[in-house]
């Protein structure tokens, strides 16, 4: 039930990635939900780190 997020930069772009077990993708919705919470604030992390 692990939710992973990556990121790297691909021409210039920061990318990020989500990694969620494909069995809590079928049988789970809110782990679709969990995860795009967990990716905002990896994204707000991230952002502060760059511009502060």
């Amino acid at each position: 039930m692990d939710i992973e997020v990556y990121s790297h930069i691909k021409n210039g772009i920061l990318i990020f990635e989500i990694e969620i077990p494909a069995n809590d993708r079928l049988t789970n919705p809110k782990m679709i939900m969990e995860a795009v919470s967990v990716l905002k604030r990896f994204a707000e992390e991230k952002r502060e780190k760059m511009f502060f």
